[in-house]
């Protein structure tokens, strides 16, 4: 009896685990979390890898911000991310991205990548190295610039077809 109660208890955890995973879109593992039930917000820090909506981000410090009134789990409750030091992006399986730090708006479904040779590759190997680069996701829209300050080194544009 004991064993068949066991084994319930294990399926019906394992079911429950599984409806949960289908409703959320947003994974994250990490050495250390802290998280801010009032500040709607979590801090995650060392070896963090972030999974949200086919994209993966990884770095040493994500700040996960909610959206109010929404949950974690809700297709909309990612108000930001913000990734810092060594930041490593996979965009949907079709383009990765590499710079000092991120912003990610969710609303906008839009990645700011910032720090000196920040860059974005897209599937044919097509590149552009920038100081900032905008990406919005949707439009699959691309925006760069440097800075004014960065000793007049020009953005880097490399298009292969």
């Amino acid at each position: 009896m004991l064993k068949l109660n066991l084994s319930i208890n294990f399926f019906i955890l394992l079911i429950f685990s599984l409806t949960f995973a289908k409703e959320t879109n947003l994974n994250i593992t990490s050495n250390k979390l802290f998280m801010s039930k009032n500040q709607n917000y979590m801090e995650f820090t060392g070896n963090v890898k972030v999974i949200y909506n086919k994209n993966i981000i990884k770095a040493e410090k994500v700040l996960v911000y909610k959206n109010k009134d929404k949950s974690f789990k809700d297709e909309d409750g990612i108000e930001k991310i913000i990734a810092i030091q060594n930041v490593d992006i996979n965009i949907e399986n079709s383009k990765k991205a590499w710079s000092d730090n991120l912003e990610y708006i969710g609303s906008k479904k839009l990645f700011i990548l910032t720090g000196p040779n920040s860059k974005i590759i897209d599937e044919k190997n097509n590149q552009i190295i920038a100081d900032k680069i905008k990406y919005y996701q949707e439009r699959d829209e691309i925006i760069a610039e440097n800075k004014s300050d960065s000793n007049n080194k020009p953005m880097e544009i490399t298009i292969k077809q």
